[in-house]
């Protein structure tokens, strides 16, 4: 039997991860999404379940980020894709220099993953 997608404990560590920094995120907390940095098809077994292959996201930066069109640095920042223009960032709502926070070491190899996988240069 496979393992279901969505797995509830995966988005509770993520908050409590980001909470545990003193980032407030209760007052959003059901608005953000729970999103794999390395794509789930692409992960082994333990790498689904491991709430560091997450980062919580906006809907609009999550479904950038599973498509691979946007990417982020080892710092946060904010990396774009080719086909990503300054026009679809503001009709989206999104700051070209949006950064996340609240990423640990454990974090950043996942990321890498993530930059290499779609063919961000950083």
């Amino acid at each position: 039997m496979s393992t279901p997608r969505f797995i509830p404990e995966f988005k509770e560590e993520s908050v409590r991860q980001i909470t545990e920094q003193d980032h407030s995120v209760a007052d959003v907390s059901e608005l953000l999404v729970a999103s794999h940095i390395v794509p789930w098809s692409l992960c082994e077994s333990f790498e689904r379940i491991d709430p560091y292959n997450g980062l919580l996201l906006s809907p609009n930066l999550d479904k950038l980020f599973d498509k691979g069109l946007i990417s982020f640095t080892d710092e946060g920042k904010l990396l774009l894709g080719t086909s990503i223009t300054d026009e679809v960032l503001n009709k989206l709502g999104i700051s070209k220099h949006s950064q996340i926070s609240a990423l640990k070491p454990e974090n950043l190899p996942y990321l890498s993953r993530h930059r290499e996988l779609f063919e961000f240069k950083y």
